[in-house]
């Protein structure tokens, strides 16, 4: 849950959002927004959030219209 948190303070509100998004700058995100608001114990590094982002790219959309 506090993964989640600090995920949409640094701008990423959904699935579709952050399978588009680059780890590395991702990462700098989450480490200024942490600092400031101080939501997670740890962030997660580049290489797991590459692995996340390769994984909600597989993900099926489960909202459609």
């Amino acid at each position: 849950p506090q993964f989640s948190e600090l995920l949409e303070a640094s701008g990423v509100d959904t699935v579709k959002e952050f399978r588009h998004r680059r780890a590395d700058n991702l990462h700098a995100r989450l480490e200024e927004v942490n600092a400031q608001r101080n939501l997670c114990g740890r962030v997660p590094s580049e290489k797991e959030l590459t692995a996340m982002i390769e994984q909600a790219a597989t993900l099926e959309p489960m909202i459609t219209y």
